[in-house]
């Protein structure tokens, strides 16, 4: 079997957005802690923190499959697990609108990276 570059440097770009998804909440997170927790209202403070807890559970629902590959029986040829997926990172990243500065486009950009990785990756 001939190595094959294009496929390296296709799963080495795969790995990294994969693990851009929880640095960006991790800054979205400390940028929340820092200063929008004194800032904003107790609801945008309530909606930001599910927006990245939504973005963060539905990473780990994404990498789950991957990192158990099979060693589990799990049915990830099954879409079900995308869809999943998507229904929790969109709305993440719809409801971290409500944060201010960078903690907002961090969430944003986690939430719609991950529900692209998703929708774009096939078993």
């Amino acid at each position: 079997m001939p190595f094959d570059l294009r496929d390296s440097v296709g799963m080495a770009i795969l790995y990294a957005l994969m693990l851009s998804i929880p640095c960006l909440l991790l800054l979205g997170f400390i940028g929340w802690v820092r200063r929008l927790r004194h800032e904003l209202p107790k609801w945008r403070i309530r909606v930001g923190l599910i927006s990245l807890a939504l973005t963060l559970l539905s990473w780990l629902i994404f990498i789950g499959p991957i990192v158990a590959g099979n060693n589990m029986s799990l049915d990830i040829e099954s879409d079900r697990w995308k869809v999943g997926v998507m229904i929790l990172a969109f709305p993440g990243a719809l409801l971290s609108m409500a944060m201010k500065r960078a903690p907002r486009v961090y969430g944003l950009i986690a939430g719609l990276l991950q529900g692209l990785l998703a929708a774009s990756i096939n078993f």
